[in-house]
C-alpha cells in the first residue's frame, strides 16, 4: 500500500468534510500529502501562506490550522483511517485499497476517490470529475487543481 495516498486520503476526506477554510487559503479540497512516519509536515498555499502541519504519530495523524490550533486527527485500523474534526465528532472515513483511496463523509456519502501513479496522486470528487492531483519530488509534494493550477505545496521534515 502506498502510505503517502493513506495519510493524503486522511486529509482530503477532512478538508470535503469538514468544510472549513481560513481566509487567503485555497478552497477545499486543499490536498496535504505528508510521507508516513516522517513526523511533522508543513503545509503551505498558492498564495505563500502557512496552512497548516500535520504531525504522525504512531497510526494516528493530528491537523493543526495556521494559527496552530486543532484541526482534528484521524487514527488508521488496517486499511481504513477514521477522520474526526477538532470537537472529536466523526468526519468521515477513507478506506484503502491497492493505489486507491475511497473516501467518505460523516453520513457514509462518497466523498471521492484517490488513485496513485508512481509520484502522483490524482484525487476526483464524489461525482468521478477530475479534482486535481499531487506530484511528489523528494520531501516536496506540489498540488494542482483540476486546471491545472499550484494551489500550494507540503514539506515533510
Amino acid at each position: 500500500m502506498n502510505h503517502s495516498v493513506f495519510i493524503a486520503s486522511a486529509i482530503v476526506a477532512l478538508a470535503i468534510t469538514a468544510g472549513a477554510q481560513q481566509a487567503g487559503q485555497p478552497k477545499a479540497p486543499y490536498y496535504f500529502h505528508p510521507a508516513r512516519g516522517s513526523g511533522t509536515t508543513y503545509h503551505t498555499g498558492a498564495n505563500g501562506a502557512s496552512a497548516g502541519r500535520t504531525t504522525t504519530s504512531g497510526n494516528g495523524t493530528y491537523y493543526f490550522n495556521a494559527n496552530g490550533s486543532s484541526a482534528g486527527r484521524s487514527q488508521t485500523r488496517g486499511n481504513v483511517t477514521y477522520h474526526y474534526n477538532a470537537n472529536g465528532s466523526s468526519a468521515g472515513r477513507t478506506t484503502t485499497s491497492g493505489n486507491n483511496a475511497y473516501h467518505f463523509n460523516a453520513n457514509g456519502s462518497s466523498a471521492g476517490r484517490s488513485q496513485t501513479r508512481g509520484n502522483v496522486t490524482y484525487h476526483y470528487n464524489a461525482n468521478g470529475s477530475s479534482a486535481g492531483r499531487s506530484v511528489t519530488s523528494g520531501n516536496t509534494t506540489y498540488h494542482y487543481d483540476a486546471k491545472g493550477r499550484v494551489i500550494g505545496f507540503s514539506r515533510a521534515r
